[in-house]
């Protein structure tokens, strides 16, 4: 018998009264021709079968002591197979502690899909109303409560969005895709798909706002602020990274924000496209979603 014959997720290990552990595993097996075996003597104990009958038990099978009566006998012909314990013998440790650990994968992995399950059903939930809509959707008595904070948040937002910064001066003549809002010019048309999703979902931004990073001067694409907690989050599209150089400059960046304390996929987001591959709006949207909402 080896891990590949043996069958899924039915390792047994009993501790033994001297504190050493015997291993088994659970197999099916068709009950007839045991139930044939035990017609020959109905009404015997099985430890009390002749020898013959015994040596015609599967190897490592334990008997129980317990008697087959007649009527019992012709409801065991009824069923098609059963399980029996297989003894793992101590010279075959490794095939115990491969069906272990095969038993312990199985059972993580069903494990995993059902916190899978779970964290897909909660997103569903998440992304179908803004978090404070849901809170007051299901404690309506704490509406009065926290409706100062969620106003007061709301104004320090709009305020923000539509203070004056400092931008970008560079190469002002690049500046050649219009977007939904009236006045605001971009360098992409990626750029301008950005900015129309942002105002889709109502999330606060500043487009290449100046940032001072030590003795660097950067403008990230869009400095922007979650809804939520008024983090600020920073976004940069890398649209052409197939072209030489750009990718070893765009990692070079992406390096200067990790040494200032502004990491990937936390409070830095970063969108690619190539010549083939221009940005998907839905990636846009699934961002947006996850990390600004």
């Amino acid at each position: 018998m080896d891990i590949d014959s043996a069958p899924n997720n039915n390792l047994i290990c009993r501790k033994l009264p001297s504190g050493k552990y015997r291993y088994f595993y659970l197999t099916d097996e068709d009950a007839s021709k045991e139930t044939a075996d035990s017609a020959a003597s109905p009404g015997i104990p099985e430890k009390s079968c002749p020898e013959s009958i015994q040596k015609n038990r599967p190897c490592g099978v334990e008997l129980k002591n317990q008697t087959v009566e007649p009527e019992k006998h012709e409801q065991s012909k009824k069923i098609k197979k059963r399980k029996k314990e297989i003894y793992i013998s101590s010279d075959k440790i490794g095939l115990a502690k491969s069906l272990a650990l095969r038993d312990y994968a199985i059972n993580r992995l069903k494990d995993a899909n059902r916190e899978k399950a779970i964290i897909e059903r909660e997103i569903a939930l998440l992304q179908q109303e803004p978090f404070a809509d849901r809170y007051l959707r299901m404690h309506p008595g704490a509406a009065d409560l926290v409706q100062t904070y969620i106003r007061k948040r709301n104004e320090y937002l709009e305020q923000w969005k539509n203070a004056p910064y400092p931008k970008n001066c560079d190469h002002p003549e690049n500046l050649i895709f219009s977007t939904v809002v009236p006045g605001l010019m971009v360098r992409s048309k990626a750029e301008g798909d950005i900015v129309s999703r942002f105002e889709h979902y109502c999330v606060p931004y500043h487009y290449e706002e100046k940032l001072v990073l030590g003795t660097a001067i950067l403008h990230p694409d869009f400095t922007c602020k979650n809804i939520q907690t008024g983090e600020t989050i920073y976004w940069e599209h890398l649209g052409s990274v197939d072209k030489k150089g750009y990718t070893s400059d765009s990692l070079q960046r992406i390096e200067l924000y990790r040494r200032n304390g502004i990491y990937l996929w936390k409070n830095l987001l970063i969108t690619t496209e190539t010549a083939d591959r221009p940005l998907d709006i839905q990636w846009i949207d699934q961002i947006i979603k996850h990390f600004l909402l």
